[in-house]
């Protein structure tokens, strides 16, 4: 799932628990981890488009344990809608992932199982996409951006192409 359908899940979680509670920074709170939760992957672009190693997958946010102790204990210990949305917003983005990247290792989602394997990339999500331009073309208008983003890391020193 790319980042505008991220985006309409977690506006429509937290605007669910902002319905169900009146807690309005309930839709802030999904849309914050149900979007940002990607930032995890500019340490694998980094390591697979200008160190030129595609040989590991972390993504150290996408995770169904942080999903699974967060619900327990917003749930156990300390309630508040806010932060149940958040804890939705990651599910939310997790179930989207899961769905929509394929081939991918159904427990690739599992830290715990990323660590077993090694963060072995090839084993956890098959290939990744050969050039940067094409990792990155679900962002909206990514073909405006794209020149841009070459010039500037041309600038500095890294070649994404």
């Amino acid at each position: 799932m790319g980042p505008v359908g991220h985006t309409l899940v977690s506006v429509g979680i937290g605007g669910t628990v902002w319905a169900a509670t009146g807690a309005s920074a309930s839709v802030a709170a999904a849309s914050v981890t149900g979007v940002l939760i990607d930032v995890d992957h500019v340490l694998d672009y980094y390591n697979w488009y200008w160190r030129k190693d595609k040989g590991r997958l972390y993504v150290l946010l996408h995770g169904w344990e942080y999903s699974a102790v967060s619900l327990v204990l917003v749930l156990a210990l300390w309630y508040h809608p806010v932060l149940l949305a958040a804890v939705l917003g990651h599910i939310g983005h997790l179930i989207g992932d899961q769905i929509g990247n394929r081939p991918i290792h159904p427990l690739a989602y599992s830290v715990i199982y990323r660590i077993s394997a090694g963060f072995d990339r090839p084993r956890l999500a098959g290939e990744v996409p050969e050039t940067f331009s094409e990792a990155f073309n679900k962002i909206p208008l990514w073909s405006k951006i794209e020149p841009f983003v070459v010039r500037v890391a041309s600038r500095l020193g890294i070649t994404l192409r």
